[in-house]
């Protein structure tokens, strides 16, 4: 059933579906009776402790629930923490941790929200009635031309490349289109050939773009400022699609060998694979004792002898020096001696009283057991 808040004639009423329900009347009163309450424990002084269930309308009267665009923020956290259950590398103790950590962040997210959205223009969308457009491509993913308004989160598809991405903020207006890209890191100039590519998708998308509706500018939406440059067109642009075509043929090349080549480089910390890179764990991963303290950092070793109930040795390679002394934040972490394992996101901690490397096992590490000698 659809609801929407009609105000008219000093009158406010509920409409639900056709039927006009006035504010003030004792049906409203009894339909407010029977929604779903809110489910969160809030606390008016820190807004801590919430108990989040997304099915729930959001509580209107709770003074410490969020609203405005703090609300819209953690709606947007929520999702994504539900996203976290079907993956099997994150349990539901970290997921409980990251969401308490990002849900403290909510604030600072919510300026950086209202910082980017007070430097957009935001286009109004024509509707499909109002075009005699028709949704066609693949039905699998609901694809259609895209018409004149603002649109976020916008994936595209370009065949003849090969190659398909998704961006952040597409508008279209008339006979031009305008793409805007947020970064909340440093600056980089790369990202300015991230967004190129962004343009040549647009371009070469028959689908969403099937008028090929030219670009006019790109936008690198930074924290503290924009910088836009002029989409690429004409020969710049052909000349880009033909380096990304070379590219991907490069890229069909490596894989089909038997034993695909590793690009080692700062981008393996985020490599969902590393686990099982050799390369990288043969040349890449840091001495621990060049390691700063707090600093996070992945090792190899050999699983020691345990030196308390919550700590163990690790031993080099060799299994005959010790390396690390680890520690686990769980008591339900076990280790066996004799282990040969691989540990990703163990934080170095200082500890005056140990002269050995002393690191933490948290609740975002994770632990990968060898079990044999075989390379990738």
């Amino acid at each position: 059933m659809c609801a929407a808040v009609f105000v008219g004639n000093g009158n406010v009423s509920l409409i639900m579906g056709r039927v006009r329900i006035p504010t003030s009347s004792a049906a409203f009163r009894a339909l407010r009776r029977r929604r779903p309450r809110c489910t969160r424990t809030c606390s008016p002084s820190s807004g801590q402790g919430w108990v989040h269930n997304v099915k729930l309308p959001r509580c209107c009267r709770c003074p410490s629930c969020p609203r405005g665009y703090s609300a819209l923020v953690l709606s947007a956290l929520e999702r994504r923490i539900t996203a976290l259950e079907a993956n099997p590398r994150v349990s539901a103790a970290r997921r409980v941790q990251v969401q308490r950590q990002l849900e403290d962040r909510i604030p600072e997210a919510r300026r950086a929200v209202q910082v980017l959205l007070s430097r957009m223009t935001l286009e109004p969308r024509l509707s499909r009635a109002e075009s005699n457009e028709t949704r066609s491509g693949d039905a699998e993913y609901s694809r259609h031309a895209l018409l004149p308004g603002t649109y976020a989160e916008v994936a595209l598809w370009a065949d003849e490349l090969r190659m398909k991405g998704r961006l952040d903020v597409l508008t279209i207006t008339g006979d031009r289109a305008d793409i805007t890209d947020h970064k909340t890191g440093l600056e980089d100039p790369a990202h300015l050939d991230q967004l190129r590519f962004y343009g040549a998708l647009w371009m070469h998308d028959l689908v969403a773009n099937p008028r090929r509706t030219t670009l006019r500018k790109l936008t690198l939406a930074y924290p503290n400022r924009d910088v836009s440059i002029d989409a690429l067109d004409g020969s710049d642009l052909a000349s880009f699609a033909e380096s990304i075509k070379a590219r991907v043929l490069e890229a069909d090349r490596r894989i089909e060998v038997d034993v695909p080549a590793a690009t080692t480089g700062p981008q393996c910390l985020r490599c969902p694979v590393r686990s099982v890179c050799t390369v990288y764990w043969t040349t890449v991963i840091p001495v621990p004792s060049s390691v700063a303290p707090d600093a996070w950092f992945d090792f190899e070793g050999i699983v020691g002898a345990q030196n308390g109930a919550n700590s163990w040795w690790m031993l080099d390679l060799s299994g005959t020096r010790p390396v690390v002394l680890l520690r686990t934040a769980s008591a339900q972490t076990s280790l066996s001696k004799g282990q040969r394992v691989r540990l990703l996101g163990i934080r170095r901690d200082a500890d005056p009283d140990v002269e050995a490397v002393v690191a933490t096992l948290t609740m975002g590490s994770e632990v990968f057991v060898v079990l044999d000698d075989r390379t990738d």
